[in-house]
């Protein structure tokens, strides 16, 4: 029920305004209003004035039509409690639609100074308050708020997709990282990551909902490498011709971003989408950012590569390592296996090679072993490979061909080193050979097939060494 001190207070503020109408007139700016629904008369507030709502007694009804339907609910459970008689005091904050059609936030405090005998509202005052620059500032520091939110919920996801990238030392897989996390921090239809050496890109990956352009001489993202600055271009059908690849214009905004690392472009990041402009400047710096992460990402995945590389060749010599023949071989035999094609194999072991070392020293022994591997390079094509098995044993795969082609390359490569010169060296130092090849041999594995031309290669030394024997 309402206070009887509070009822006494608005009864000697009634009969102020009664004795003083500069008193009222100032309250009624104030937002003070009254509100007799008994009678159906009200004296409006200044606000309400302002709003446009003087001179007429508003029914609830008609005042809830007023009241924006977002807050609308609010507003009538308050004054029900009020009507109900659960509350005698009321309180508010909501918009209101003024004369002309515009909202305004407005606080109005009220109390109940009289009920009839049924308990309805006879008697309702209290004050009107325009809250509009309190709710704006409000909406404005919500709004930075969740802003400065989202900025740090982005930079957690960069940290995160950063280090992530970064840590990823495998190439291939670290290329499957990157495209996932940029496409998850830049929402797109397609993307693609390049690497780029002198004036040439090379696709690294790529990865869409459509299949992507191709990459010409004349793709905006020239000018993203060139002058290491992203750039959006917002409708690619405006672009006359259209964007390189896509002539049929599936694409309608592209987002091109560099890849700098120490102050050298080593690639770009490439985002496209169907529709026209989906990409926008507050993306731009946390792509700069990502695409920090990656450039360092491909520069360590680059480096581990080389190294891993390094790990796989002999130092001495140049040619591929044991390990690299361990990582490789069993790939090459099974493809050729497989397609049916001959996989030619070559064992062959320098003669005498211990006496070289003992009669004219190692770093002689050195010399030797380089010339060797020289004349080897010569003589072989590009698909074939050589590799250091031992200190001076060497084993050459030569994909597509046949025993006897294989057997042809082994005495070049005899002859040549029989009869190479090598300065200091007292005598002439020969090679023994043995030569298998799959399509010649019954053997399904490729341990199988080193055997064999490891059992020729035995044959040529015990036969009298400097010669090239073929496997039975």
């Amino acid at each position: 029920m309402k206070s009887a001190k509070i009822y006494t207070l608005y009864q000697d503020l009634l009969d102020k305004l009664k004795s003083d109408s500069k008193f009222f007139e100032s309250l009624r700016k104030s937002g003070f209003f009254v509100s007799d629904l008994k009678s159906r008369r009200s004296i409006a507030s200044g606000v309400m004035e302002v709003l446009g709502h003087k001179s007429k007694f508003l029914t609830m009804n008609h005042f809830v039509e007023l009241v924006h339907p977002e807050d609308r609910e609010a507003y009538i459970n308050s004054w029900s409690r009020l009507e109900a008689g659960f509350d005698d005091v009321f309180f508010a904050e909501y918009r209101l639609r003024d004369g002309w059609g515009n909202y305004h936030w407005l606080q109005t405090q009220g109390v109940v100074l009289e009920r009839t005998s049924q308990g309805e509202i006879s008697f309702f005052a209290g004050v009107d308050r325009n809250i509009t620059l309190r709710k704006d500032t409000e909406n404005l520091i919500l709004t930075r708020y969740s802003d400065l939110e989202d900025r740090y919920y982005l930079s957690e996801s960069l940290r995160v997709a950063g280090s992530v990238v970064a840590s990823t030392l495998d190439r291939e897989a670290n290329l499957q990282v990157i495209l996932e996390q940029a496409q998850g921090l830049i929402p797109c239809d397609f993307i693609r990551l390049s690497s780029i050496e002198g004036y040439t890109l090379h696709i690294l990956g790529q990865k869409g909902k459509v299949e992507g352009p191709e990459t010409r001489d004349v793709s905006p993202v020239w000018k993203v490498v060139s002058d290491k600055v992203p750039r959006i271009i917002d409708d690619l059908g405006a672009i006359i011709p259209p964007h390189p690849g896509d002539e049929k214009r599936i694409f309608g905004s592209w987002m091109g971003v560099p890849l700098v690392f120490k102050g050298n472009v080593v690639g770009a990041l490439e985002f496209w989408n169907c529709g026209t402009r989906s990409f926008h400047g507050d993306q731009i710096w946390p792509a700069m950012a990502f695409a920090d992460s990656v450039a360092i990402g491909i520069s360590n995945a680059s480096r581990f590569e080389q190294s891993t590389e390094e790990g796989l060749r002999d130092g001495l010599t140049g040619l591929s390592s044991r390990a690299k023949f361990q990582k490789t071989a069993e790939n090459i035999f099974q493809t050729c296996l497989q397609g049916e094609e001959d996989l030619g194999v070559i064992m062959t072991d320098l003669d005498h090679f211990k006496r070289v070392n003992d009669q004219n020293g190692h770093p002689m022994g050195d010399t030797v072993l380089q010339t060797f591997a020289q004349i080897c390079r010569q003589v072989l094509r590009k698909s074939d490979m050589i590799f250091r098995f031992g200190g001076e044993e060497f084993i050459i795969l030569l994909p597509g061909s046949q025993l006897d082609a294989a057997l042809n390359i082994a005495e070049r490569i005899r002859k040549l080193f029989e009869t190479s010169v090598i300065e200091g060296l007292c005598e002439p130092v020969t090679a023994s050979f043995g030569v298998a090849s799959l399509m010649s041999q019954s053997v399904t594995t490729l341990g199988a097939l080193v055997a064999k031309a490891d059992q020729a290669l035995y044959q040529a030394k015990n036969t009298g060494r400097n010669r090239v024997c073929k496997a039975n």
